[in-house]
Formats: C-alpha cells, structure tokens, sequence
C-alpha cells in the first residue's frame, strides 16, 4: 500500500483502539517509518494518554522524527510538569541520545544540569549518568557541587561515575575529601576513581599528605572517618613508604581507627609488627 497509506492507516488504527499494547506498538511501528507528517496528531497522543508506556513511546516518535525544537518541547514540559516519576525519567534519558544532535546540545546540557539540582534522588542519579554518557567537560562544576552536598550515597555513586568518564582530574581533591569510611560501596567507587584519574605513587603522595593536614584539622567533621578510610585506602596502595604515618595513627583514641590502621598495616607488610619493633618502642606503641 506503501508508506504514506501504510502511516494514515495506524493512525486510524490508534484513535480506535483501546488496547494499551496496540497503541505502544502502533507508535512503534510509526518510529520505524519514520512518520514525519503528524506532529499535532503525535503530540495530542503524547499529552492525552494516560498510560506512561504509550506517552514515551509518542515522545520518543516526536523526539526522533521532527526537525527543530519542536521536538524537544514534549519532553521539557515533561520534566518540568509531570508527577508521574517514571515519565519525567523517560524523558529525562531521551534527551542523551538527542544531546548528539548540535541544534539540541546546548538545551539538553542545560536541562540536565539543572535536573542535578532536582529535590528526587533518582532524577539526580539520571542527570549525572547522562552527562557522564554524553562526556560533558562543562558539568565538572556541577556535578562536583553535588558530590559535596549531596545527601545521599546512591546520587554520590553516580556522580563519582560520570566524573571518571569526564576523566575530571579537578575533581581529584574531593574525591580525597570523600574518602571516609561510611559507606564502603561509596568508598570503593571513590578509591577507584583515584587510581583511573591519576597514577599509584602520586595517589600515595596525596594520601600522605591529606593524612598529614588532617592531624592539624582536630574538630574537622568527619575527621575520624577520613582517617579511616584514607588509612584504608593505604593499605590497598601497598607502599612500605606509608607505614611510618600510619604508626602514628595507632595512637588514635577511637578503636574503630586503630582496626582500620592495624588491618592497613598487615596488608602492607604482614612483618610490620617485628621489622618496625624498634620503631614501635621508640613511639610507645604497643599493638
């Protein structure tokens, strides 16, 4: 019948329907034809269907098919009008693969930096995932800012995630910085973003030193699970070189800290307690 019957056929076929999955696949098929005839038609499905399955599949047609701004409107007022969750969602990771379009890169950006302030965790999550796909140098900032005051571990994770595949090296003082050990899924994906964002023996230098510049920080908040995590994150180094500092950490008065040093220090050098003996009764530690 060809294509141009073919797509005024779905159309008739949609407004009769009441079948939820005959409406998502009618949309479907109108993506894979490449409808480009039927904006106001499309854009009357997207806004009157009840159903969040079939809003996304006509956003997705209108997003895909349309030249021009035009396309990107039912998604923004998605995001900036809807209740439902799993929609603002929907139309929030659409906008990655539209963001490769030049027209549209400056405008998504800007959406998705602003999503990053949102009060839902999981539009937060989805904000910094996209910009992390999409390797936005201009959101360093912003997702830094979010690492810093975000409140909660799961949005951190993500954030941290987008900043390795901004191979952000400014980000690498407050990944530092966010070394304490309260979380140890965070912890990880926090250590592992050093060692992608900068080499071993330099990441053993800056441990070193934030180790140092804490004992000068006594009311720092937080400060006990900094210096676990960072003696953590020492043993995991392996370097000989920091088993003089972490002596000094055996002296910490909370026990959750010694542990933390003692279990650092066996990975270092299993020995350490018989090759640093002398050492040891010179600081008047007694492990």
């Amino acid at each position: 019948m060809g294509k141009t019957e073919a797509i005024q056929r779905l159309h008739n076929l949609y407004s009769l329907t009441d079948d939820k999955e005959t409406r998502v696949k009618i949309l479907g098929l109108l993506n894979r034809l490449h409808d480009t005839t039927h904006y106001e038609e499309i854009e009357n499905y997207f806004v009157s269907d009840e159903d969040p399955d079939v809003r996304i599949e006509a956003a997705k047609l209108l997003a895909f098919n349309y030249e021009g701004k035009t396309a990107l409107a039912p998604l923004l007022w998605v995001l900036k009008n809807e209740r439902k969750l799993e929609i603002r969602r929907a139309a929030l990771r659409l906008l990655v693969p539209l963001a490769r379009k030049k027209e549209y890169e400056a405008t998504i950006i800007t959406v998705l930096k602003e999503a990053l302030k949102s009060e839902d965790k999981k539009i937060q999550m989805d904000a910094a995932e996209s910009l992390g796909i999409l390797e936005e140098p201009s959101a360093t900032e912003n997702l830094l800012e979010v690492l810093k005051t975000g409140k909660d571990k799961n949005v951190r994770i993500k954030v941290i995630q987008a900043l390795i595949s901004l191979k952000a090296k400014k980000a690498i003082p407050h990944l530092l910085n966010n070394l304490k050990l309260e979380s140890l899924d965070e912890w990880e994906f926090t250590f592992n973003a050093l060692l992608q964002l900068t080499s071993k023996n330099k990441l053993h230098e800056l441990l070193l030193q934030k180790l140092e510049r804490l004992k000068e920080k006594k009311d720092e908040v937080d400060l006990n699970e900094k210096k676990q995590g960072i003696a953590r994150a020492l043993g995991h180094l392996g370097n000989k070189e920091s088993v003089p500092f972490l002596l000094d950490l055996l002296k910490d008065y909370h026990e959750w800290v010694r542990e933390e040093v003692l279990q650092a220090l066996d990975k270092i050098d299993p020995q350490w307690k018989k090759n640093y003996r002398t050492e040891l009764k010179k600081r008047k530690i007694y492990p």
